[in-house]
């Protein structure tokens, strides 16, 4: 463990990895990666809480919004692209 915390310091610096620094910064990369990470994840699995039971119109809706529309027993996602709404079944 020694001769890793002095590769360190040869790199990072001395004062760096001797007052636990170079962790505290290492922590903070990951937390900021992770928090990222669930940002995303977060925008881009937004939960629908509306089910229409109507196709959507073209004039409806802005290009990027998302409706999950029941038809019968089966349910679709349709995505607004480029002023029309594009159907896909979800299994």
């Amino acid at each position: 463990m020694g001769k890793l915390f002095n590769k360190l310091g040869r790199i990072f610096g001395a004062n760096t990895v001797s007052k636990g620094k170079l962790l505290q910064h290492t922590m903070m990369k990951d937390l900021i990666k992770n928090r990222k990470r669930i940002e995303k994840l977060e925008n881009d699995v937004e939960i629908q809480s509306l089910q229409y039971k109507k196709i959507p119109k073209n004039s409806e809706g802005k290009t990027g919004d998302k409706r999950i529309v029941t038809l019968g027993n089966k349910n679709f996602m349709y995505f607004k692209i480029n002023k029309k709404w594009v159907r896909f079944e979800l299994s």
